[in-house]
């Protein structure tokens, strides 16, 4: 009888503990979130406008012909190319900042980080339905960038993977 009561609040022990350690990842997940939020809000990002301004330069645009990755990364074209510089920030960044913080500052920075031409070249409509490419003659595309120096190994891995899963 001793046994089944030790037993049973054994039982009950670890249920709660992995309730508790349940509780405590989501708290941490919250926290790391919301630090992400505030790092992006009040201007730790600043620093980085000249180099998204790179990014989004060299390496977004011609990412965007790729209009099935442009599509699968966002609701918006702009908002696809911000989640794509995104993946071109140095890792440290991406660390403390998530992407929706990330794509959150830049809509607000929009003016700083593009001329009009830029933005204007981003917006622009994907070809019509009669100049769809396929996913294999984009990844070719992707493995052009990849030749040219355009892309590192990590991010033409990260875009293909993208491309894939759309």
């Amino acid at each position: 009888m001793l046994k089944n009561l030790k037993d049973k609040l054994k039982s009950q022990l670890e249920e709660q503990a992995a309730h508790l350690k349940e509780k405590a990842e989501k708290a941490q997940a919250d926290l790391k979130n919301t630090a992400s939020h505030a790092l992006a809000d009040m201007g730790a990002l600043n620093a980085y406008l000249p180099e998204v301004q790179r990014i989004l330069q060299e390496k977004v645009l011609p990412l965007l012909n790729l209009n099935s990755l442009a599509n699968a990364m966002g609701d918006s074209r702009m908002e696809a190319a911000f989640r794509m510089a995104y993946e071109f920030l140095p890792a440290p960044v991406r660390l403390l900042v998530s992407q929706d913080a990330f794509v959150r500052f830049c809509m607000n920075n929009r003016s700083k980080l593009m001329d009009p031409a830029t933005e204007q070249r981003i917006l622009q409509a994907p070809p019509p339905a009669t100049q769809r490419v396929s996913a294999a003659d984009e990844l070719t595309k992707l493995k052009q960038l990849l030749d040219a120096g355009m892309l590192t190994e990590a991010e033409f891995e990260a875009f293909k993977k993208q491309l894939l899963s759309a």
